[in-house]
Formats: structure tokens, C-alpha cells, sequence
């Protein structure tokens, strides 16, 4: 029987913490201030540019060794579950959205098990891969017949300006040099290429309401609390920040939109029914307001 969702969430265990955060990962700045005391890691804000960030983040090495053993969706899926296929289809429409039909070249950081890319490939496009999870990259050879790379993109070996898209949906929030790996994504596209990329939304309207709560009530909040500020996260972004990084990255923002939480789309019948009802309520009201705790993202190299 799959697990609660938020107890899949807590048995993957914290992501490394073994150095201390002295700078913003956007900005540089060293004015970090208290934002939400987390229990595995306090979350701190950057008094210059607003980028929350964890207190503590985990060396390369060390993120390497933590994600090298794990699955993608670890403790929400079974074997043979098509909810996985079901997700791919879903990214694949919100890829065309921005790319079109094509075919060209793709590129999926965090590539899971493949089921994007072999979503992609069956429409035509030439699609290469990275991901940490060795587990994941090898049921992914089984399913996909395109380039993939276990590792990061600092030690991907892809040609500079070849991607028409690189696509990264629920990625961002895992890095420990965000910046570093938009820079590294942005030599990787052509000019006019797409990058397209899912995360979480700290400018949600209701973060301040919860954050509130997680302060009041921390015993009865914290199936909520790690669920939305999962210990696997080490940055959380804006629409302010995330363009910010785009721009520093030399891309240029082309929209951000609301996107409502897979977990909440497709991971619905693994919550108790009084949270599903909730959890109905509160997407029926991100509708209402036009907002969402996850938001997707697209860029563009420029074509000069």
C-alpha cells in the first residue's frame, strides 16, 4: 500500500546539511535574516533581493551521495503505476505550449525514470537527460532511446548551443547553486531556445497565512508544514526571484503562470478524505484568485 503522501516526503530524510549558508545563491548578498524555523533546517531571507533559502545546504559531493541510491516519486508510486506516464503527458502540453510541435532537441534536468523524454521522443524529438538517482537513469535506459548522463550538468559533456528546450519541472528548489545551473542550462541552448522549468511559489498568497500557523500551532501543522517546505529543499522562489535568475543568467523571462501541485493532481487518493476535501477547497480557491504554491516557468535565449 503507497503511503501517505506527506510520510513518503519524510522517508526520504533530510537532504544534506553539512555546510553552513553564508551568501544568497541569487544575489551574493550576506544579509540573510530568519525567516521560518524549520526543524531540520531554519529557512533564512535575503534582505536584498527576497530569495528564501535554507540555513544549511549540502556540499556536491554530498548531494550526489544522497540522491545517488534514491527514486523519483520514492514511497507515492508502485511499479507499473501510470500515474508517472500520466504526469509526462501533462509536462509534454505544457512543453508544446511554448516549443511547438517541433521535433528538435531536448534536454531534461532531473529526468527521473524517463517518462518525459520518452513522452517527447514518441512525438518526434531528439531528447538527452541528467539525473542524480542512478535507479531512476537505469529504468529510464529501459524506456527511452535518446542520451543520458548520471550526474549533474557541470559534468554533462552536451555540445554549447545545441538544445531547442531544456526542461526542468520540480528541479530548481533541489539545487544547491541555482545560478550556477542556469548558467550552465544557458550555454546549452541555441539562441531563441526554450527554457522551460516547474517549482515552488513562495510568493503564494496563502504562505504567510501557513507560515503564521506553522508558528502557532507546530504540533497540529506539521503534516502541512513538511509537506510544503520539504526537507529535500534548499531554495524557494518568487516570480521576482526566478526572473531575477533568468535575467542574471542571460535569458530572457517570457511568462510565469500558476500550476496546480502534481501531488495534488495526480497523488489526490493517497491524502485521508478530510484533507482531500481541503485540499479541494484550496485549489478550488487558487482558481478563483488566479495563484498556486507551484508556478511554471519559461525563458529564451536571446537570438543576438
Amino acid at each position: 500500500m503507497r503511503a501517505p503522501v506527506v510520510e513518503a516526503v519524510r522517508a526520504r530524510g533530510p537532504a544534506p546539511s553539512d555546510r553552513k549558508r553564508e551568501r544568497c545563491p541569487l544575489c551574493a548578498s550576506v544579509r540573510l535574516g530568519p525567516c521560518l524555523p524549520l526543524p531540520n533546517n531554519p529557512l533564512l531571507k535575503c534582505r536584498d533581493c527576497g530569495l528564501c533559502s535554507t540555513e544549511r545546504l549540502g556540499s556536491e559531493q554530498a548531494v550526489a551521495e544522497y540522491y545517488r541510491g534514491r527514486i523519483a516519486h520514492e514511497g507515492k508510486l508502485e511499479d507499473g503505476d501510470n500515474r508517472a506516464a500520466e504526469m509526462a503527458a501533462s509536462q509534454a502540453e505544457l512543453l508544446s505550449h511554448f516549443i511547438g510541435s517541433g521535433p528538435g532537441k531536448l534536454l531534461e534536468l532531473g529526468c527521473a525514470a524517463g517518462h518525459l523524454l520518452s513522452e517527447m521522443e514518441g512525438r518526434g524529438w531528439q531528447c538527452s537527460g541528467v539525473e542524480l538517482s542512478e535507479p531512476s537513469l537505469n529504468a529510464a535506459r529501459e524506456r527511452m532511446k535518446g542520451t543520458l548522463h548520471l550526474g549533474t550538468l557541470a559534468d554533462f559533456d552536451g555540445s554549447q548551443a545545441s538544445f531547442d528546450c531544456i526542461a526542468a519541472f520540480d528541479v530548481l528548489a533541489h539545487l544547491t547553486d541555482p545560478l550556477g545551473t542556469l548558467n550552465q542550462a544557458a550555454s546549452l541552448l541555441r539562441p531563441g531556445g526554450w527554457l522551460v522549468l516547474s517549482t515552488v511559489n513562495e510568493g503564494w498568497p496563502l504562505v504567510p497565512v501557513f507560515q503564521r500557523l506553522f508558528t502557532l500551532l507546530p504540533a497540529q501543522t506539521a503534516g502541512i508544514r513538511d509537506e510544503m517546505y520539504e526537507a529535500q529543499h534548499y531554495c524557494y522562489f518568487d516570480e521576482s526571484t526566478v526572473a531575477q535568475l533568468i535575467r542574471t543568467a542571460g535569458l530572457e523571462p517570457v511568462e510565469a503562470q500558476p500550476l496546480a501541485p502534481f501531488s495534488a493532481r495526480h497523488f489526490r487518493n493517497q491524502y485521508p478524505l478530510g484533507k482531500r476535501l481541503a485540499l479541494s477547497g484550496m485549489l478550488g480557491l487558487d482558481r478563483l484568485i488566479g495563484a498556486s504554491r507551484k508556478m511554471l516557468v519559461a525563458a529564451r535565449k536571446p537570438r543576438a
